[in-house]
């Protein structure tokens, strides 16, 4: 093999050369990046178990015209008994029966507290947000959102025990297979991203992509004046805030199935779509310095694939060498990745995982361009 790659460089042109060392320096990359971002999340001391803790906290829930998922999933965390929280409900100017729903369960259980917006506004969401978090009793915050239907009896017992000496606890959110393509499509998206964040987290350059399933002191959100200018952002909400104060030596993440919630929601084409474009906003929200990083990930992957095809086309004697080195990247991706879902216990998404993760990229890089003319010209026209 050795003799191989001499005779390769010996006999190979400049611009084999420069190929070969261009594929050498993105592999160095890719690898680095597997390993100490992705692979890193397989280590953390955070995955163990804790013991349980009564730290009381508030869940936040925003709603609007949401009768059947109160009905079907609110009384399930209302009905638990293993530890101190309450949850703040705040009705976003409902045309149904939601309200009245939220009145009857509020005489059934004290832990449950409700409010509601009383006229149509824009931005209505984040308005709601910040009436419950003033209404918060509690130091703790956690945004739940309303179509929750699975989690562990210990969801919230383990979150509490994990938020000792920290600020904000980031746990895993998704939604339920329903075998559709878009809902396929969301959920593997919504899983690689999280996983990218947390990745993120762990090397000092942190940042959540959703706000939900996500334990923060909300003294945090007051310290920063609310939304104020960021409340014209129509596709985030906490999360603009808490990218803002997120820092890594206060942040500690739970990535496993104790703590996980999944959410029982029909989604199409216009959910994903928007899942990507909500994506986009936060990163653009960022830090210069995380955008910075995030642009070298994901320059470095884009360039990865056409610099394996030019290297097996032009450099015909390293066939053997670069498989070997491509199959070695793959089953440790595949490996790291399996570990992950199987902590999660999240199922039916990992050999399509690696696929798409492997071309979607190219997609977003041309959908993310169109999105941000067209936002612009939107931008100038408003201003017009």
């Amino acid at each position: 093999m050795i003799e191989t790659v001499k005779n390769t460089l010996l006999n190979t042109t400049i611009f084999g050369l420069f190929l070969l060392v261009g594929f050498v320096a993105l592999f160095i990359l890719r690898l680095i990046y597997l390993f100490v971002f992705t692979g890193k999340i397989l280590l953390r001391r955070n995955n163990k178990t804790v013991e349980k803790s009564n730290i009381p906290i508030s869940l936040l829930m925003t709603v609007r015209n949401e009768e059947s998922k109160l009905k079907d999933n609110l009384p399930k965390i209302l009905e638990m008994e293993n530890s101190e929280f309450e949850i703040v409900v705040i009705d976003d100017f409902s045309h149904d029966s939601s309200l009245t729903v939220l009145g009857l369960l509020r005489e059934k259980n004290k832990k449950l507290i409700v409010s509601s917006l009383s006229q149509e506004t824009r931005f209505s969401n984040k308005l709601a947000l910040n009436i419950a978090l003033k209404a918060a009793k509690n130091e703790w915050a956690m945004v739940v959102p309303v179509s929750v239907s699975d989690f562990e009896t210990d969801w919230l017992p383990t979150i509490t025990g994990h938020l000792d000496k920290t600020q904000i606890l980031i746990n895993y959110s998704n939604i339920k297979n329903t075998g559709t393509v878009f809902n396929h499509l969301f959920r593997i998206e919504s899983f690689l991203q999280q996983v990218k964040s947390n990745g993120f987290v762990l090397n000092g350059f942190p940042f959540v992509y959703s706000d939900e399933n996500v334990a923060f002191k909300k003294e945090k959100y007051f310290e920063m004046g609310g939304f104020g200018q960021k409340i014209n952002e129509p596709f985030a909400n906490l999360e603009l805030l808490i990218n803002t104060f997120i820092k890594k030596k206060s942040t500690k993440i739970c990535f496993k199935k104790e703590s996980a919630i999944h959410k029982k929601e029909l989604v199409n084409k216009t959910d994903y779509f928007e899942l990507l474009k909500k994506s986009f906003r936060i990163e653009k929200h960022l830090f210069f310095s995380k955008r910075i990083v995030l642009f070298i990930e994901e320059f470095t992957h884009l360039l990865f694939l056409p610099a394996i095809i030019l290297v097996i086309v032009f450099l015909t004697e390293l066939w053997f060498i670069i498989g070997v080195l491509i199959s070695l990247i793959i089953i440790a991706h595949l490996l790291i990745i399996k570990i992950i879902l199987n902590r999660l216990c999240e199922r039916k998404i990992f050999i399509s995982s690696l696929v798409y993760g492997l071309v979607i990229p190219y997609f977003k890089f041309f959908y993310r361009w169109h999105f941000n003319q067209k936002s612009r010209k939107q931008k100038w026209r408003s201003k017009v």
